[in-house]
């Protein structure tokens, strides 16, 4: 049994989270966001629902069957390439088209953010460095290759649910105390 297989579950967990998460993020600024909130909400969870989805289903159907029993170094690479021919030689070049209207969506969803000032500045900002951070996703460093493809853009989400727990929190602690 492969180690992707045993966490498999959690992946799929962790997105449906990831959504539901998302959904309550816009739901604390939504009456304030205004149409720019809309629409970035909008594109950024078709891009949840088309790609990510769509990548970490077939990443964790496919890749234990793949992987299961690679004990060398060669067959390693035989199967990993064999999933880099999957996802290059599948819909998944179709998905270039996500990339413009997924800028688009955190643009605007940033905008929304700021526009309805329940949110504080800084959360919009990491939303717009995470519009930017794709220019240096080609420095030629694996690590910052992944903190800016998608790291900045998962660590500005996470800013955006802590931000929203705690106004929360405070908000119960408010009305307790009244």
């Amino acid at each position: 049994m492969s180690a992707l297989s045993l966490y498999s579950p959690f992946l799929i967990l962790g997105l449906i989270l990831f959504l539901l998460g998302f959904i309550g993020i816009y739901g604390g600024i939504f009456l304030k966001a205004g149409v720019s909130g809309l629409i970035g909400f909008a594109l950024l969870f078709i891009f949840f629902l088309i790609y990510e989805m769509t990548t970490y289903t077939l990443t964790i159907s496919v890749s234990p069957v793949i992987f299961d029993g690679v004990t060398t170094e060669q067959s390693f690479t035989e199967a990993n390439s064999f999933m880099v021919n999957v996802f290059d030689h599948s819909d998944f070049k179709y998905f270039i088209f996500i990339i413009p209207t997924t800028l688009i969506g955190l643009i605007t969803f940033g905008f929304g953010t700021l526009k309805s000032k329940v949110l504080p500045k800084w959360t919009s900002y990491t939303m717009f460095a995470t519009a930017l951070a794709p220019i240096f996703g080609f420095i030629p460093v694996p690590f910052l290759q992944v903190i800016f493809s998608s790291g900045i853009f998962y660590l500005s989400l996470i800013c955006y649910g802590i931000v929203v727990a705690l106004d929360r929190e405070s908000e119960d602690s408010k009305s307790s105390n009244a």
